[in-house]
């Protein structure tokens, strides 16, 4: 069920489907707080070593909202061109 915010702004003609029946995806999103860049910003501080819930506080975003992104449930584009983390096996066959 979609919330009453996007239901009226496809009804306006705001926002126009994406994808799965979806509404646009991130910056294009008229609800995103975040930008690229600070996905950008974001995959590298927690390669710096930053907490989710550290870099939620900074982003005045949800810990839950930073996990999706840096397990590439959200943003899947900047995901797999930019964070996306070594494959496990490789690890396991070079030892």
């Amino acid at each position: 069920m979609l919330s009453r915010s996007l239901r009226e702004g496809y009804a306006s003609g705001r926002l126009k489907p994406h994808g799965k029946g979806r509404g646009p995806a991130g910056e294009k999103c008229y609800l995103s707080k975040l930008k690229e860049q600070d996905i950008l910003k974001i995959y590298e501080l927690r390669k710096q070593g930053t907490t989710h819930k550290e870099i939620a506080m900074m982003y005045n975003v949800t810990r839950e909202a930073i996990t999706m992104i840096l397990n590439g449930k959200s943003w899947k584009t900047l995901y797999k061109e930019h964070f996306k983390p070594e494959d496990n096996n490789a690890k396991k066959e070079s030892n």
